[in-house]
């Protein structure tokens, strides 16, 4: 390997935003070269050119990765239709990440809460923990609900502030959730985080694109 090409992508239009050389690398648990890429939304909308007006919360912004060997041989995602002829590589080389919408005070709409019990015998102590202006509530699987429950939460118009936690139970490896925001007219239904299983404990950050 000589080195890693990252590309970002928005709307038709692509930009090489860094290279990372051998030496950025370390090798891995199986023998093969391995290193972050880490790529902020501010350092990706300076790369692209991008003025706050052309984009929002919602938008893709493809990350795409560029394989160049010593020996001139150059592969991508037009090549990983699973493991490469001649290589022993068999991994993908494009990320459509999307630009999160995280509030900085309370959005009003209605939040579903679906969660889910691998095991079938409720989460044994775990809950999401929604506070809003200062009032919190925990929801659970109960032992009785079993496997599933789904909770419904409205944060009103004029709510000030907003919080969503997970609290750890006796086992947080069968227990996962998503929350899903809709807005107080019925319209726009998204996903605003999926979690778990064995999620972390502490406040969860939201994507509630209005």
């Amino acid at each position: 390997m000589e080195k890693v090409n990252v590309y970002l992508g928005f709307k038709g239009t692509e930009v090489l935003a860094t290279s990372l050389t051998a030496s950025s690398f370390t090798t891995g648990p199986f023998g093969l070269p391995r290193a972050n890429i880490r790529v902020t939304l501010s350092e990706a909308v300076a790369a692209l050119g991008l003025s706050s007006s052309q984009y929002t919360g919602g938008d893709a912004l493809p990350v795409r990765l560029e394989l160049v060997l010593t020996d001139g041989r150059v592969f991508s995602g037009d090549d990983a239709s699973g493991s490469l002829q001649g290589s022993y590589f068999s991994s993908p080389f494009k990320y459509n990440t999307v630009i999160k919408c995280i509030p900085t005070s309370a959005v009003p709409g209605i939040y579903t809460i679906a969660m889910v019990d691998s095991y079938g015998d409720g989460w044994n102590g775990a809950s999401v923990d929604v506070t809003i202006d200062g009032t919190t509530t925990s929801y659970t699987v109960t032992a009785d609900q079993g496997a599933n429950a789904t909770h419904v939460v409205t944060i009103p118009a004029g709510a000030s502030t907003m919080s969503f936690a997970y609290t750890n139970g006796a086992w947080d490896s069968e227990a996962s959730y998503v929350i899903s925001y809709t807005k107080l007219d019925g319209t726009s239904p998204q996903t605003a985080l999926s979690d778990g299983p064995s999620s972390a404990g502490g406040t969860k950050v939201l994507s509630v694109c209005q």
